[in-house]
């Protein structure tokens, strides 16, 4: 059986969320993009494994469920691997590149590397290291493409990174099966 992450971005930030995603098992992230026309993106994560078909009617339940919490959802989002986009019909590739970078780190600069790989700049507003390291995360989107020239694209941001200096500290590459509100990213990405 296949696994399926589940993204569903909640409308607007509440204190109540992260206690009810624990509630229902999920993980609760804040994502702040680096610009855009919704740049705070409050989200809960689950994992399901089934079919494309059966992941998409968890993750409408689930969103059916937060909206009449009281959470209304913004967009909808269903990634399988990025193996599985020779199997399963999708729209785009994305890549998740994870930075730990310096306190002293030029941002202008990662976000001016990032945006010739048609990538861009995000964080988690939730999570703050104490040791001054701040974590960035590049994110990539690839349509029209086929797996192996996304995996091109990903070499090419990767070694960009690794070649001005700066740690990789995580790599995820997905094959996104659903994405009902892409618009969210307006100003972003688009």
């Amino acid at each position: 059986m296949r696994r399926y992450e589940i993204h569903l971005t909640v409308a607007a930030a509440s204190e109540a969320l992260p206690a009810l995603a624990a509630a229902r098992g999920m993980k609760y992230t804040h994502i702040q993009l680096d610009r855009g026309d919704h740049a705070s993106q409050p989200m809960l994560s689950l994992l399901v494994a089934g079919t494309p078909a059966s992941a998409e009617a968890e993750a409408r339940r689930t969103a059916a469920e937060l909206q009449a919490a009281g959470f209304p959802v913004a967009r909808l989002k269903v990634e399988a691997a990025a193996s599985e986009a020779g199997t399963l019909p999708g729209l785009y590739f994305e890549h998740h590149v994870k930075l730990s970078l310096p306190e002293e780190t030029d941002l202008d600069a990662v976000r001016g590397l990032a945006v010739q790989h048609d990538a861009h700049l995000s964080r988690n507003a939730r999570r703050v290291r104490v040791d001054g390291v701040r974590e960035r995360f590049v994110t990539q989107r690839c349509h029209h493409a086929d797996r192996p020239r996304a995996a091109a694209a990903l070499a090419g941001l990767l070694d960009a990174l690794t070649a001005a200096g700066w740690e990789v500290a995580e790599v995820e590459e997905e094959w996104v099966l659903v994405d009902d509100n892409p618009g969210l990213d307006a100003g972003w990405f688009g």
